[in-house]
């Protein structure tokens, strides 16, 4: 699990999509949308669907949707998974 330090902080959290159709981000999104409070935990320092924001900082959970399909999404992904201290893996296409 990972801890906050206080309250005030949240986890800094980046969401990246594979190959995929893209359509779990949107049950994500909406999942938000229905439990607000959620998001009184999470920083979304990348979330490609949701802002326009281009990674520039740390992130502690990494959430990944699509399939890992290239030699390239391979290393991406190992460099996702070095940094981050929790990776998610949601989808049926990232299953």
């Amino acid at each position: 699990m990972i801890s906050k330090a206080n309250s005030d902080q949240k986890v800094k959290t980046a969401v990246f999509k594979f190959t995929c159709c893209a359509g779990c981000q949107f049950a994500l999104l909406y999942f938000f949308e229905l439990f607000p409070e959620t998001l009184e935990l999470l920083d979304f320092v990348y979330f490609k669907m949701a802002t326009s924001k281009e990674l520039d900082e740390p992130y502690e959970l990494a959430f990944i949707e699509g399939g890992i399909s290239t030699p390239e999404h391979i290393e991406q992904l190992k460099d996702i998974r070095r940094q981050a201290k929790k990776l998610v893996a949601f989808g049926a296409c990232a299953a």
